[in-house]
């Protein structure tokens, strides 16, 4: 009876370790949304994605919420999310990693070059009265140009946070900032991509 019930603990113990383990390592899945009302642009075009990985920098000052664990995989995700939605704002869109010269925009009969150029993102977490405080930042430059060129640039940031000693996962927080915070981007890309074009289009 007594080996029995040390089997039974030893099990228990195993399953709350590895129950811990997916709670903390639950990330990469980020399943992020496009805009809701997104309006087809007509006419021929090319968007250029840097091949520039997007970085998530880390400036943590706590190992609370076992921050040393969050590692999310933000390049493929944004450049994913990023080429479904020039695939749904646009009727004819050709995706580039290359740059073209206006030369060969003007040659190809392309109306507009699109470039979205990402920055790094930078996340930062810290405790503060036992709570921990997770915030991440990110940034795109637009650059659209045909006829007349314009240049924009966006911004986007969300926070999460949670007392320290109540279950507190910093992985699944952050990947649920993150998540927000890509969703607000893209809806910034979306929005600013379009009032350049329909600017460009008006000439």
């Amino acid at each position: 009876m007594f080996r029995y019930f040390v089997l039974l603990n030893f099990i228990l113990f195993i399953t709350i370790i590895l129950s811990g383990c997916s709670k903390n390592n639950d990330n990469n899945n980020l399943n992020v949304n496009l805009p809701s009302q997104i309006v087809k642009i007509k006419g021929k075009f090319i968007a250029v994605i840097p091949e520039k990985k997007l970085v998530l920098k880390k400036k943590f000052k706590s190992d609370d919420c076992e921050s040393w664990a969050v590692k999310i995989d933000l390049d493929s995700v944004y450049k994913d999310s990023l080429i479904r939605l020039l695939y749904e704002m646009f009727e004819d869109v050709k995706i580039s990693f290359n740059k073209l010269s206006r030369t060969e925009i003007e040659n190809n009969n392309y109306i507009a070059q699109i470039e979205i150029i990402h920055g790094d993102a930078i996340s930062t977490f810290e405790t503060i009265d036992n709570i921990g405080k997770f915030n991440i930042n990110m940034n795109s430059k637009i650059i659209v140009e045909g006829n007349k060129n314009y240049e924009s640039s966006v911004f986007s940031n969300n926070s999460w946070e949670k007392n320290v000693y109540l279950s507190c996962y910093l992985n699944q927080g952050a990947n649920k900032a993150s998540k927000l915070a890509l969703e607000r981007l893209l809806n910034q890309i979306h929005d600013s991509t379009y009032e350049s074009v329909f600017k460009l289009k008006r000439y």
